[in-house]
C-alpha cells in the first residue's frame, strides 16, 4: 500500500544522512568526545546514526529517544548492523524518559534553521537537571544565533501579496498574520543590508535559563529595502569544530529564517536598526520588533504562531 507519509520521511532523513558536511562533522565530534566505556545520550535520535557513531567510539551504552515513529527503522538498523545490545530506544520527548543511570555525554542534532527553533535549548536543559553527570561532555558544545538586515523580496510576497484584495473582498487581515510568520528562505550574502551580529551564544554546558532575549543594533550598509531580518546558527561541535548554515549556505540540511517586516524600509549606509528578539525554550514562539533610526513608524511587534514542526524533538 502507498504510504506518501513513509516515504516523505524516509526521503527527508535520507537527505540528512547524504548530507556529508553535517554527518561527518557529528562523526569527526563524536569520535573526539566519547570515550570508551562512557554512557551516552542521544536526543532527537532518528534514525539512530549519532547512537551508531557512539558505539563506534566506544560507548559502553546509549540511550536513544526519538517521539517519531522513525524510531522502529532506528532499531532495526541497531540490529541490522550488530549494535541492538548496546542501544536502548525511548519513543517518547525527552523529557517524559527517566533513565536507568545518568549518561557521560549527550549528542543533540536538535539544532533547527534558525538554530533554537527545535527546542535544542529545552530538551539540553531537561537532560542537565535530570539524565546526565554533573560534568557531562555535550555535542554540539554552543550554538550562536546571528542576524542581519536583509533585502528578500520573493520571501517577503507572502506577506505583501496579502494587500491586495481578492474577488472584491478585504483579505488584508491575514497580511498582519503573515508577517508574523517565521518563514524558511534560503539566501546569498548579497542579499544583506548589513553587518551580521550575534543576537545570543549559548554554551550548552553552562547556560541555565532556557530562554532567550536579546536586544542588537544592525548597521546598515547598503542602500535598499529592508523587508525583514535573517537569522542563522553556528555551532561548535568541539573546539575548533564548527557548522554553520550563514548565508551563502554550503549545508544542505539546513536553509536560514526570515523574520518579516510588515511593511518594507528603504534603508541607506549608516543608518541603525534596532532589534528585538525572544524565543521560548521549546523554540515554537518568537516575539521580535524593529525600529528604525529613519522611520519609527515601522516599528512592529509580531509573534510566531505555534508551529508542531517547530517543537518535534526531532
Amino acid at each position: 500500500m502507498l504510504d506518501q507519509s513513509l516515504s516523505d520521511t524516509l526521503t527527508y532523513h535520507h537527505s540528512m544522512l547524504q548530507d556529508e558536511t553535517r554527518t561527518s562533522s557529528f562523526l569527526r565530534a563524536i569520535l573526539g568526545t566519547v570515550k570508551p566505556g562512557d554512557i551516552v545520550l542521544d536526543i532527537g535520535a532518528g534514525t539512530g546514526i549519532l547512537a551508531l557513531f557512539a558505539c563506534l567510539a566506544g560507548a559502553r551504552h546509549v540511550y536513544a529517544i526519538e517521539r517519531d515513529p522513525i524510531i522502529e527503522l532506528a532499531r532495526q538498523i541497531s540490529r541490522d548492523n550488530g549494535f541492538s545490545e548496546r542501544i536502548s530506544f525511548f519513543q517518547d520527548w525527552s523529557t517524559n524518559v527517566e533513565l536507568p543511570e545518568p549518561a557521560d555525554v549527550l549528542v543533540t542534532e536538535t539544532i533547527g534553521n534558525a538554530g533554537f527553533d527545535e527546542g535544542i535549548l529545552g530538551w539540553v536543559h531537561d537532560a542537565k537537571q535530570r539524565l546526565l553527570k554533573p560534568e557531562a561532555r555535550i555535542i554540539p558544545r554552543s550554538v550562536e544565533l546571528i542576524t542581519a538586515p536583509v533585502k528578500n523580496p520573493t520571501d517577503f510576497n507572502l506577506v505583501s501579496d496579502w494587500r491586495k484584495d481578492l474577488y472584491g473582498f478585504d483579505f488584508s487581515s491575514a497580511r498582519t498574520i503573515m508577517a508574523k510568520q517565521l518563514i524558511w528562505t534560503r539566501l546569498s550574502e548579497k542579499a544583506l543590508l548589513g553587518k551580521p551580529v550575534t543576537v545570543s551564544k549559548v554554551r550548552l554546558d553552562q547556560f541555565n535559563n532556557s530562554n532567550v532575549r536579546a536586544e542588537v543594533v544592525l548597521e546598515i550598509t547598503k542602500h535598499g529595502w529592508m523587508h525583514g531580518l535573517v537569522i542563522w546558527f553556528r555551532t561548535e561541535l568541539m573546539p575548533g569544530l564548527n557548522l554553520s548554515n550563514k548565508p551563502q549556505n554550503s549545508v544542505p540540511s539546513w536553509n536560514q529564517g526570515f523574520l518579516p517586516l510588515l511593511r518594507p524600509l528603504e534603508v541607506d549606509p549608516g543608518d541603525c536598526v534596532q532589534a528585538v528578539i525572544e524565543i521560548d525554550a521549546n523554540g515554537a514562539n518568537w516575539l521580535w520588533q524593529v525600529d528604525s533610526n529613519k522611520q519609527s513608524s515601522i516599528s512592529t511587534q509580531q509573534r510566531l504562531v505555534h508551529s508542531e514542526k517547530l517543537a518535534v524533538n526531532l
